[in-house]
């Protein structure tokens, strides 16, 4: 299966992965002095932390995903 996915690193990813978020029909906020992502998931709000995966789903779902979880499922095409 393939799945677009941003990680939650550097100054303004928060707002940037929020937008991107927001404009692909998911509902985020950027906040915790701007790194944390608060993502609205089909299992309620989930929070991102820096160094998080936030994965855009097959059903256009978001959700995030600590990093060696992410490394051991996903490899990049």
């Amino acid at each position: 299966i393939v799945v677009e996915a941003r990680q939650l690193v550097g100054r303004g990813a928060a707002g940037e992965i929020a937008d991107w978020i927001n404009a692909n029909g998911g509902q985020a906020r950027a906040g915790g002095y701007g790194n944390a992502v608060w993502i609205k998931t089909l299992e309620g709000t989930m929070t991102a932390e820096p160094s998080d995966y936030i994965i855009k789903g097959v059903q256009g779902e978001f959700y995030p995903c600590k990093p060696d979880i992410f490394e051991a499922t996903y490899g990049v095409v």
